[in-house]
């Protein structure tokens, strides 16, 4: 996919924290024994003396957290680990989930480069339920228990579910209108956690950028992406029916020095930072 020509939007800024909406089709930090363009050295660039927290993968669109404070960069790791942050996506997938809203609990074995459902792996827990079905796919909204490579991508491969524009794990015959699509439609829409400085809740969320909001509106017409086949899952394994609320929303994003903020397109979300004590 293009290179975008901005690479983040700045949704929250503090003393101690940076959380961005970050751009598809750039990494996130840099990759080993590559010059390809990341978003952290944009961000300091730009003058920015931030450290990574978290991930995205390159293809992946979204809320993204980054620290500016040393001192508190133990505290935020732990909050990751102890899984008391609340990671929340949008995922457009091939066809329909058997189940419209379930619990997936596979173990995932990192790979390196990739990842797969296998045995032997590390536990793995993928919330999901259907915000909208089309005719041969699915608008999820996803949050990740824990947080394995690639987790959300693989676990709905095996479900039989893959996300559209998933090269890596979807389907090897595509449609040719899905060789339109120019990444995996993964956007991370929402990120909760208590602010380790202050105690405050901080709660920011962004809409998803123009490539998914067009595709969403191309299916709310009727479009199809599929090739011939099953629209349904095809395995249940490691999937449990489950009651789940729906992610609130939130407000448009401030425009930050990455670019301008982007248009609202996605399931009737916007950006909102929220801070409570």
């Amino acid at each position: 996919m293009p290179e975008p020509a901005a690479t983040y939007t700045i949704l929250h800024r503090d003393e101690q924290l940076l959380v961005v909406d970050k751009a598809p089709g750039v990494l996130s930090v840099p990759a080993p024994g590559s010059r390809e363009r990341c978003l952290l050295d944009d961000l300091r660039r730009d003058g920015l003396a931030v450290a990574p927290v978290h991930r995205l993968d390159k293809e992946t669109s979204g809320v993204l957290l980054l620290d500016l404070d040393r001192e508190i960069r133990a505290d935020l790791e732990a909050l990751f680990r102890e899984r008391a942050v609340e990671k929340t996506y949008l995922a457009l997938v091939h066809g329909r989930p058997r189940a419209p809203r379930a619990v997936v609990d596979v173990p995932i074995l990192d790979e390196g480069r990739t990842a797969r459902v296998d045995r032997r792996g590390r536990k793995a827990v993928t919330r999901y339920e259907t915000v909208e079905a089309f005719r041969d796919a699915t608008l999820l909204r996803v949050r990740m228990e824990t947080g394995r490579h690639n987790q959300i991508r693989v676990h709905m491969a095996h479900l039989g579910n893959p996300l559209l524009g998933d090269a890596k794990f979807g389907r090897r015959e595509r449609a040719p209108r899905e060789e339109r699509i120019p990444r995996a439609m993964l956007h991370a829409e929402r990120l909760v956690l208590e602010h380790p400085g202050t105690g405050e809740r901080l709660d920011v969320s962004c809409p998803p950028p123009a490539d998914f909001a067009s595709l969403l509106e191309t299916l709310r017409d009727g479009g199809t992406v599929s090739p011939p086949g099953s629209s349904r899952g095809a395995s249940t394994d490691g999937a449990r029916s489950d009651r789940t609320s729906r992610g609130r929303s939130g407000s448009r994003p401030a425009r930050g020095r990455g670019g301008k903020g982007r248009r609202p397109g996605g399931p009737g979300h916007s950006s909102r930072t929220r801070r409570r004590r």
